[in-house]
């Protein structure tokens, strides 16, 4: 068995990228024809995480962890849900190095859905391509969770 550590890298707000949704992203790139993906955020992100977020950072929003520098308005929106995440796993990195080549969020021709497209680096493609392969998740206070993905 390979362990593999991830961690998201100079992130001062508060973390919305959760073992869960790693664990989801991993998922989708193991079963993935090649390294450049485009994904529904919900594949990543349960909706049910999105209500949960939504209340916590609004209600939080007056404290310095939650302020998001990349988020002008004050009351969060699902889709600055979706923005805060893409900002956050453009920093998510495997032993020190990053995972995406490129990750950007974009509105579905509906406008109604949002999508991930995500070109992943190769070495961290190959390694969730590896079903022998262990994540562990590294938190801000260094505490480490193993991620799931099946």
């Amino acid at each position: 068995m390979k362990v593999y550590t991830l961690t998201i890298c100079e992130e001062k707000d508060f973390i919305i990228i959760s073992p869960v949704i790693v664990g989801n992203l991993i998922q989708q790139i193991r079963y993935s024809a090649n390294p450049n993906m485009v994904i529904p955020v919900e594949h990543i992100i349960p909706p049910e995480y999105t209500h949960y977020l939504l209340h916590v950072l609004n209600t939080n929003r007056d404290h310095d962890k939650f302020h998001f520098k990349q988020i002008s308005d004050s009351l969060i929106k699902k889709h600055h849900i979706y923005e805060i995440a893409e900002y956050q796993m453009n920093g998510l990195q495997h032993e020190k190095t990053k995972c995406f080549k490129n990750l950007f969020l974009q509105k579905e021709e509906t406008n109604t859905k949002y999508i991930y497209n995500m070109m992943i680096e190769h070495t961290f493609y190959f390694k969730c391509k590896d079903k022998k392969s262990t994540f562990m998740y590294k938190h801000p206070n260094k505490n480490t969770e193993v991620i799931l993905s099946e």
